[in-house]
């Protein structure tokens, strides 16, 4: 008995199940004319169609592809557990090559006989030839085995995907920022999504982790096949985890990280970042060992506004810029007139007057600016000398990351 085609075997799976063309095609998010072309072996199924096919037919992968003994089907939408997806991607990959034209092959005729001198020339040149052509469809077919070595490669991995979207809890979600509530250092947001089965008498929530604990939780309610709630989320750069945890009416508990976020606290409040400008430094031999004489005639820092809205809206308060050395506060810098506003963007601008100094290797220096909201937030921002050797000679360019971050800690939480 011959060996049944892909698309006979799709064919035969849903007519089992009682299914037009149009029914399967619905059941599969494809046309009519898909299935028809599957069907009759026009087209072959992708990997993620053969995936739900396999799910719905209540058989593996190999067997629709016809390239492993069909086992008794499951009941609908059980199929039996699908090899890996290195199997899945080798026998999508023989089925296809299964697929491609047999080219026949040519017999040299036998000579009989005496050959003439003439006749052994033309052999000769006959066999050489033949030996040209060989040669050139075997790099042609190392060619050809190249260029598909190359386009399976990849499957595997693709079948891991699809087979990992399709394990997923839910089938699209969205986290939408609502506003901030800078008194509460909190954020409200709109979660939803739409889980792939619901049954009645299920428990959902929404959560909020840091990696380690649990933040916030808010109930999910489910109307017209969406699960939808409002999560206040604490405002921190560190990175969270929105999730959905469903516990169904068995205690079963289905689990599914939806959404990462970062940056909350800075995206909520005024940013502010500088644009420098340069302190004018001199030393000279007569100066005593490490001593030095700093002056900045403009120092330049940018304040942009907050990236969310706020309740009640957010106003900014002032902009100060002070000199530092080694953690403490040495004196303000005085502002050089009115801010300057590009866009949504302001640009306020200081003068630092020439200030004696005297650093020990390891000593750094700098201006920090400080940009106050109305909730009372503090943002800051900063550029740094640092003294690596003995002499003033050694100043070099500090890390103004790690600086403002010993300075304010409070500011990343």
């Amino acid at each position: 008995m011959p060996e049944k085609t892909t698309g006979q075997l799709i064919a035969e799976g849903r007519k089992r199940l009682g299914l037009s063309q149009e029914a399967l095609g619905e059941r599969l998010g494809v046309s009519r004319q898909s299935i028809s072309k599957w069907e009759s072996d026009a087209a072959l199924p992708d990997i993620a169609k053969l995936v739900q096919l396999s799910r719905l037919y209540g058989v593996t992968v190999g067997a629709l592809l016809g390239v492993e003994e069909p086992a008794l089907p499951s009941p609908e939408g059980q199929a039996p557990e699908n090899p890996s997806p290195e199997t899945i991607a080798e026998e999508i990959a023989r089925a296809w090559v299964a697929r491609q034209p047999k080219k026949k092959r040519r017999v040299l005729p036998l000579l009989a006989g005496g050959l003439t001198a003439g006749a052994v020339l033309w052999f000769a040149l006959t066999v050489e030839s033949r030996l040209t052509s060989l040669e050139q469809s075997y790099r042609s077919n190392q060619s050809a085995l190249s260029q598909l070595e190359h386009t399976f490669s990849g499957l595997p991995g693709l079948v891991t995907d699809i087979l990992e979207e399709q394990a997923n809890l839910t089938t699209t979600h969205q986290v939408a920022f609502l506003r901030v509530d800078p008194a509460a250092n909190a954020g409200l947001f709109r979660v939803s999504a739409t889980p792939r089965e619901y049954r009645p008498g299920s428990e959902a929530l929404f959560t909020v982790t840091d990696g380690q604990q649990r933040l916030a939780t808010a109930p999910a309610a489910w109307q017209d096949g969406v699960l939808t709630g409002e999560l206040t989320i604490p405002l921190t750069d560190e990175f969270l985890s929105v999730g959905l945890s469903v516990t169904g009416p068995d205690g079963t508990l289905y689990q599914e990280e939806l959404e990462e976020l970062s940056g909350l606290r800075s995206g909520s409040g005024f940013s502010i970042y500088r644009l420098g400008g340069g302190f004018t430094i001199t030393y000279s031999v007569g100066m005593p060992k490490g001593q030095i004489r700093v002056r900045a005639a403009r120092l330049s820092a940018v304040v942009e506004p907050p990236a969310f809205e706020s309740d009640p809206p957010l106003s900014l308060v002032s902009v100060t810029a002070a000199l530092y050395q080694n953690g403490e506060k040495l004196l303000d810098l005085t502002p050089m007139g009115d801010s300057t506003r590009y866009g949504d963007r302001q640009e306020y601008t200081f003068s630092l007057p020439e200030t004696v100094l005297t650093l020990s290797e390891g000593d750094w220096f700098g201006v920090v600016y400080t940009a106050t909201d109305s909730a009372g937030r503090a943002l800051h921002a900063g550029e740094f000398q640092v003294m690596t050797g003995p002499t003033a000679s050694t100043l070099e360019e500090a890390d103004s990351e790690a600086i403002l971050a010993a300075l304010f800690p409070e500011e990343g939480q």
